[in-house]
């Protein structure tokens, strides 16, 4: 009976290390959808001559929205 808990033990074990690592690899993904918008982040950085973070993605947010408002003021 001892000899079949530590099959299962290690069986469990082994099946919570493979799904760890499978969240892990998703979570590292980056949906192809997204990668323009993190180009287009990352170069408005470099323009601004401002590191990634927090401060500089609210700029960026912030300038892409109002940037956006006025081509759609602009259009309309």
């Amino acid at each position: 009976m001892a000899e079949i808990l530590k099959v299962n033990n290690f069986r469990n074990e082994k099946r919570y290390q493979e799904r760890e690592k499978e969240i892990e690899e998703r979570e590292n993904k980056i949906s192809e959808g997204y990668k323009s918008d993190i180009r287009q982040y990352k170069n408005y950085c470099l323009l601004t001559f401002q590191p990634e973070g927090i401060v500089s993605f609210l700029d960026y947010l912030y300038i892409s929205i109002r940037d956006e408002r006025v081509k759609n003021l602009n259009y309309s």
